[in-house]
């Protein structure tokens, strides 16, 4: 029996939908796409290819924020788990706990290493600045720098 479909892979029809197989393989089971299997693969065939590639190019077409850099990603992660270590000291702070104590619980509980100290100052710079007081403005080579040749040898 032949078909006048067009059957493809589900690593053929992701690119052209621009999403991933997997994404594929469930709509593939969820739509009930005609399949055929060749070899150790299926070869699918799904209905209105072009309009999905239409929908889903107008969907990408939104306005999305611009690329951030992995260090910029990373400088923002670590503001937010600041904010997280902040909530849970007035949690326990509310529920009772003194404050110098809730302060050494968060900062053996979290999985960064902090200071009760620490805690201290970002309270203060996020209730004064927000979120944006918890953003490190470190310019430059931060953290150890490498020992000079001439030190090492004394």
């Amino acid at each position: 029996m032949t078909s006048s479909k067009t059957f493809l892979s589900a690593a053929q029809i992701a690119k052209r939908l621009r999403c991933c197989k997997r994404t594929v393989y469930r709509l593939a089971q969820q739509e009930g796409w005609p399949a055929q299997r060749q070899g150790n693969r299926f070869l699918y065939a799904p209905p209105g290819l072009a309009g999905r590639r239409r929908a889903a190019q107008e969907a990408t077409a939104v306005d999305f924020l611009p690329a951030i850099s992995a260090p910029e990603r990373y400088r923002w992660r670590r503001a937010s788990l600041r904010v997280e270590a902040l909530l849970e000291v007035r949690r326990l702070i509310d529920s009772g706990t003194p404050k110098e104590r809730a302060l050494a619980d968060v900062g053996r509980a979290f999985s960064f290493h902090v200071r009760a100290s620490s805690l201290r100052a970002w309270s203060a710079r996020f209730t004064s600045r927000g979120f944006v007081g918890l953003l490190e403005d470190k310019v430059g080579r931060v953290g150890r720098k490498a020992v000079r040749a001439h030190r090492r040898a004394k």
